[in-house]
C-alpha cells in the first residue's frame, strides 16, 4: 500500500483533494447534464442525455451554471458551490459558567462552531478543550476554540457578551456598574473592530444597562444588540406554574416584560395554560405569589448555591436565541432591545416581546396591555431610565450621541 493513510493526510492536501472533487463534479463532457448527477458512466442514448442536460441546465448544477452566478467566467475561475459550506461561528466573550455552558450546549447540539474568550489565561482554552473530549461519547464534530485574543472571534454571526463581575455584599448598584462598565467599553470596542456584523446577545448585569452601553460604543443599529432577560425570566414564569399546577411545561407560555430585575412585569393576562390565561386559571393569591416567586428568581438561586448563580437556565435561554438567529426563526422572544417609542417608551433597553430572525431584531410585537400593566412597564423603564442617566454620568464619551 503506498502513501499516506486517509487519516494521515495533511490539511492542505486534504482540501486540495476536496477541491479537485468538487471541480470534477462540475466538469462538463460529451454529456455534461449527465455527468452531474451520475458521474463515472457515460450515457449512450444522445436524446436523453439532451434530455438530463436540460434538467440539469435548470437545476443550475452545470459547470456553466455554477460560473454564471458565482461571477463573470472570463475573469477568474471561481469555486463550484458544491464544496461544503463553512459551519457558522458563534463567540462567547467569558468563560465563567453562564459561558462555558452555553458553548457546551451550541457544540453538543451541532448548531455552530465556538470560540470562546476569557481574558485569564488558560481558562477559555481549558474549558474548551474538556468539552471537545466530550464528542466522541455524544457524536458532534462541531469545533470549539478557546482563546484570549480578541482576533478569533472575527467573522462571528453572534458574539454572546458575558464577561463581567456579580454584585459583591457590601457593593452598590453603581459600584456595580462602574466595574461593569469599563469591562463594557473595552468589549465594545473589540467587538466593532473584530466582529462588524455581528448579532450581540448582552447578558451581563445589569444587562439593560450594559446593552445600552455596547450599543452607544459599537454604533451598531438596535437591531444587532438584544439583551437576554426577558427569556429567562418568562422560562422561569412558566415553570414556576407548571410545579404549582403539576402541569407539563409544554403546556404552558408565558410573557415578562420590563426590566431584568425586581421591577420587571409578568403578564397575566398573556400567559396562558393551554389557551386559558393565567387570571382565569389560578386565584389572585397563588398568581401573586408566582409573580414575587419569578421577580426574586435568581436571588432564590443565589440564596441556595452561596458562592454561585444561576447558568443552567441561562444558557438556555441564550441558546433559544441564538438558534433564532441562525436558523432565521422568526420567534417572538422576550428580551431587552432599544425602544425607540414602542409601549409609550423611548431611549431605554427594556424587555419586550421581540420576534427575532436572522437580522437580530425583527419587529416588537405590540401587546394591548391593561392600565397596571401599561403603568408597571413604566414605572421598570423609568428605574433603567435612572441607571443609564448615572451611565452618562459616570461614563461621559461614550460615543454615540
Amino acid at each position: 500500500m503506498s502513501g499516506p493513510l486517509p487519516w494521515k493526510r495533511g490539511r492542505e492536501e486534504v482540501q486540495e483533494a476536496d477541491s479537485l472533487a468538487s471541480e470534477n463534479a462540475c466538469k462538463v463532457n460529451a454529456y455534461p447534464a449527465f455527468s452531474c448527477l451520475f458521474f463515472p458512466v457515460a450515457l449512450p442514448f444522445p436524446g436523453i442525455g439532451i434530455s438530463i442536460k436540460i434538467l440539469c441546465l435548470f437545476a443550475g448544477t452545470s459547470k456553466e451554471g455554477c460560473l454564471r452566478r458565482q461571477g463573470n467566467p472570463e475573469n477568474q475561475e471561481r469555486r463550484c458551490p458544491l464544496r461544503p459550506r463553512k459551519r457558522r461561528k458563534v463567540s462567547i466573550v467569558g468563560a465563567g459558567n453562564v459561558g462555558a455552558t452555553t458553548a457546551q450546549k451550541i457544540v453538543e447540539n451541532g448548531l455552530a462552531d465556538v470560540v470562546i474568550l476569557d481574558v485569564r489565561e488558560g481558562m477559555a482554552q481549558g474549558k474548551a478543550l474538556d468539552i471537545l473530549e466530550s464528542g466522541p461519547l455524544l457524536g458532534f464534530d462541531t469545533r470549539i476554540v478557546g482563546s484570549g485574543n480578541y482576533e478569533a472571534i472575527e467573522g462571528s454571526s453572534v458574539v454572546v457578551v458575558t464577561a463581567g463581575f456579580s454584585r459583591k455584599p457590601g457593593m452598590t448598584r453603581e459600584d456595580l456598574l462602574h466595574k461593569n462598565g469599563d469591562i463594557m467599553i473595552e468589549v465594545a470596542g473589540k467587538i466593532r473592530q473584530h466582529a462588524p456584523d455581528s448579532v450581540v446577545i448582552m447578558v451581563t448585569n445589569p444587562m439593560d444597562l450594559m446593552a445600552y452601553m455596547l450599543w452607544k460604543v459599537t454604533g451598531f443599529p438596535r437591531e444587532r444588540v438584544i439583551g437576554m432577560g426577558g427569556a429567562l425570566d418568562s422560562s422561569r414564569f412558566a415553570y414556576f406554574v407548571s410545579e404549582i399546577t403539576n402541569t407539563s411545561v409544554s403546556n404552558i407560555q408565558t410573557m415578562v416584560m420590563g426590566g431584568h430585575g425586581d421591577d420587571m412585569v409578568p403578564l397575566l393576562e398573556f400567559s396562558t395554560i393551554a389557551g386559558v390565561s393565567l387570571k382565569k386559571a389560578l386565584e389572585p393569591d397563588v398568581l401573586n405569589h408566582l409573580v414575587e416567586r419569578t421577580r426574586d428568581g435568581g436571588g432564590e438561586i443565589v440564596r441556595l448555591m452561596k458562592d454561585s448563580s444561576a447558568y443552567f437556565a441561562p444558557a438556555a435561554a441564550i441558546y433559544s436565541m441564538i438558534e433564532s438567529i441562525l436558523h432565521d426563526r422568526h420567534r417572538v422572544i422576550p428580551s431587552s432591545v432599544y425602544l425607540e417609542g414602542e409601549y409609550g417608551v423611548k431611549g431605554v433597553f427594556s424587555g419586550v416581546p421581540v420576534q427575532i430572525g436572522n437580522v437580530g431584531l425583527e419587529k416588537i410585537v405590540l401587546l394591548p396591555l391593561s392600565a397596571e400593566e401599561e403603568e408597571a412597564f413604566h414605572k421598570s423603564t423609568e428605574s433603567i431610565r435612572q441607571g443609564i442617566n448615572t451611565i452618562d454620568r459616570l461614563f461621559p464619551d461614550l460615543g454615540r450621541s
